[in-house]
C-alpha cells in the first residue's frame, strides 16, 4: 500500500476512543463509540509470493499458534498497532501490503482491523520483546497447515482465508485442505473491506 492510501484508511478506521481504562499488565485499553475494544493485527507472509504464513505461540492456549494481534493504544493508528504487534509478539518487521478487513467479536466485544504484511526482517531473540520474556515462539506454516493450526480460532481462520482470497495465492483456495471460494465462510460473510471503503 502507498503511504497516503494507508493514512487515509487509518483515518477511516480510527474512531476516537470513547473510553480508555486501565487493563492488565500496564495496558490501556481503547474502545470505540459502540463500546467495542479496538484491536489490530497482521497476517505475516514470508515473501511477496505469500506461500508461507507466520504464526506465534498462544499465550492463552499452550501448544497452539495464533495470528499476532493486540489492542490499539490511545491515539495510535490501526496500521501502526498492527506493525507494533508483529514486532512484539512475532519478532518480525515488514511492510503492510493491503488491508484485509475489520472483524467483530460480539462475545468478546472487540473489533480487529487486519492487514497483510510481508516480512523483511526476523529479529534476534534479544530484540524480540515476547521471546525475551519466554512467552512466545514463532513458526512458519504453509497456507494449508496454518489454516489447520487455527482450527480452534475460527475467526483467525477467516482472517487468513480473506488474506489468501485477496492475494497472489487465491488459486490455492479449494486445495491443500483450504476451503474453496464458494464455501460457506465466503458466501455468508460481510465484506468488511468494502464497508470500510464506503464510510
Amino acid at each position: 500500500m502507498q503511504q497516503d492510501e494507508l493514512l487515509d484508511l487509518d483515518r477511516r478506521l480510527l474512531i476516537e476512543s470513547a473510553i480508555t481504562c486501565p487493563g492488565s499488565k500496564d495496558q490501556t485499553r481503547t474502545f470505540d463509540n459502540d463500546g467495542f475494544r479496538r484491536r489490530a493485527g497482521c497476517i505475516c507472509f514470508r515473501s511477496d509470493s505469500e506461500t508461507e504464513v507466520l504464526l506465534v505461540s498462544s499465550s492463552g492456549s499452550p501448544g497452539r499458534y495464533v495470528v499476532p494481534a493486540g489492542g490499539v493504544d490511545p491515539g495510535e493508528w490501526p496500521s501502526t498497532c498492527a506493525l507494533r504487534e508483529a514486532v512484539e509478539e512475532a519478532g518480525v518487521e515488514g511492510t503492510i501490503h493491503r488491508f484485509v478487513g475489520v472483524y467483530e467479536y460480539d462475545t468478546r466485544r472487540n473489533r480487529t482491523a487486519m492487514f497483510v504484511m510481508h516480512v523483511n526482517k526476523e529479529l534476534a531473540t534479544e530484540k524480540w520483546p515476547d521471546a525475551r520474556e519466554g512467552c512466545r515462539r514463532r513458526v512458519w506454516f504453509s497456507l494449508g497447515d496454518a489454516y489447520r493450526e487455527l482450527n480452534f480460532k475460527s475467526r483467525q481462520q477467516e482472517f487468513l482465508l480473506d488474506a489468501i482470497a485477496t492475494g497472489p495465492q487465491r488459486n490455492q483456495l479449494g486445495k491443500d485442505g483450504l476451503p474453496s471460494v464458494e464455501s460457506e465462510w465466503r458466501r455468508n460473510r460481510v465484506d468488511n473491506a468494502e464497508k470500510v471503503k464506503t464510510t
